[in-house]
């Protein structure tokens, strides 16, 4: 149990890593995330759920957030995500 554990708390610390400090530095993005002000409860929520697919830059236009969506591959592409509980309980010997 404690190696399934390790485990995805690498992959979580791995992501976080390339999401919140290499992916924005290498590709000039802004991983912040800024509060829409004005608007009313649909048009702030719709803002919101669009962060995930677009970002500031540093230039301060908007840019696809290839920072958070590449976050997953590199994740899944770590060492440590070999070390995984098995989905089917058929698979345990």
């Amino acid at each position: 149990m404690a190696k399934y554990y390790g485990g995805a708390f690498a992959d979580q610390a791995i992501g976080n890593i390339m999401t919140e400090g290499v992916f924005p530095v290498a590709l000039h993005q802004d991983p912040r995330y800024f509060v829409k002000g004005t608007g009313g409860f649909s048009n702030r929520t719709g803002y919101a759920i669009s962060r995930e697919v677009v970002t500031r830059g540093d230039d301060g236009r908007t840019h696809f957030n290839t920072s958070e969506l590449a976050r997953d591959g590199v994740a899944q592409a770590s060492p440590t995500s070999t070390i995984r509980p098995p989905t089917d309980r058929s698979e345990i010997r």
